[in-house]
């Protein structure tokens, strides 16, 4: 055991059938001390436990007061491995590990993922805390200009840089999260799988990029995520990613006439093209606008024509890596 153990917060109570779990803990120098549900989380704990049985939907409940952002880390043991609905729930929820210790309530893999949590969490704050170098500085720098949200990220997922946007994104947790590896996860499941597709994908060299809805757990308007290839991928080596989610329910602030501008559009295509990268579909368009559908898909060919672009995905990525995000708004 390490000189210091982490202190443990119990954040359910301590049942007669869980009492010997509890007592080997402690046997096994952690500080653990029992708290009433409705008490407050200290500050001072290293990780919240909560344990189980059964591990169902009114568990996941009583855990929501130390589900919170920047919080010590929750573990939540059980008898008996939860359905993977649940452990996926508890998981988006913010949960760090979900730890089964079976009937004779083995203490070792609630140790190790104990450990293995306060690890984690010290690692993200040590990283949160590390002065930026100059050139991360500057990339930080730029990706906080976008007027949408931004996740830059590794081959693997996890993330690497991420504007304010993303992180008010994250912190809600309804639409994408980031999980206890530090990977940028989307809470819809085919989502997520169809990113992670993309993703390896793109570490066997191929050139593509996606764009894919976020579903919202709320059931409000779904995110709209392009998927975007960064780094050369010379030589076989993975590629990391650089996700642009926008809000359909946000407006850019794009200007038509700077499209107009740059691009040579009309200012019907510009209209367009503003609707499209804000994640608006052209059957949206076409019911807010009332213009036909044939007119609008003659406006968007004539947006390809006049960006060098065939698809939407890559009218997106053009747009959005382009210099009409950036315009800021006038002062007074």
């Amino acid at each position: 055991m390490r000189e210091t153990s982490p202190s443990v917060a119990m954040v359910s109570p301590v049942s007669f059938e869980f009492r010997p779990l509890l007592e080997e803990l402690r046997a096994r120098n952690f500080h653990v001390f029992p708290l009433p549900e409705t008490h407050e989380p200290p500050v001072s704990a290293d990780v919240f436990l909560g344990w189980f049985s059964p591990l169902d939907r009114g568990a996941i409940a009583s855990l929501s007061p130390w589900l919170v952002a920047h919080g010590s880390p929750v573990v939540v043991a059980a008898k008996t491995p939860p359905s993977q609905i649940v452990e996926l729930e508890l998981l988006r929820g913010g949960v760090e590990e979900v730890v089964a210790v079976g009937d004779s309530l083995a203490c070792d893999p609630l140790c190790a993922a104990i450990l293995r949590s306060v690890e984690r969490h010290r690692y993200r704050k040590a990283q949160a805390q590390r002065p930026m170098d100059a050139a991360a500085s500057q990339a930080q720098a730029v990706i906080d200009l976008f007027p949408v949200a931004v996740v830059i990220a590794h081959e693997d997922g996890t993330v690497r840089l991420s504007n304010d946007r993303a992180s008010t994104l994250v912190a809600e947790r309804q639409a994408l999260y980031v999980d206890p590896l530090g990977r940028i996860r989307l809470t819809h499941r085919q989502s997520d799988a169809d990113l992670y597709a993309t993703i390896h994908a793109l570490q066997s060299g191929a050139d593509i990029d996606c764009a894919l809805a976020a579903p919202r757990r709320d059931d409000g308007t779904p995110l709209s995520v392009l998927v975007v290839p960064v780094g050369s991928g010379a030589n076989g080596q993975a590629r990391g990613v650089t996700l642009f989610i926008s809000d359909p329910e946000q407006s850019l602030a794009i200007l038509p006439e700077t499209l107009e501008g740059l691009y040579g559009f009309t200012v019907a295509e510009a209209r367009l093209v503003i609707a499209l990268v804000s994640g608006h579909t052209l059957d949206m368009v076409a019911a807010s606008t009332g213009t036909s559908l044939n007119t609008l898909r003659n406006h968007l060919k004539a947006v390809f024509r006049k960006t060098g672009t065939n698809r939407q995905a890559e009218l997106m990525k053009r747009i959005l890596t382009g210099p009409a995000v950036f315009r800021r708004p006038q002062a007074g």
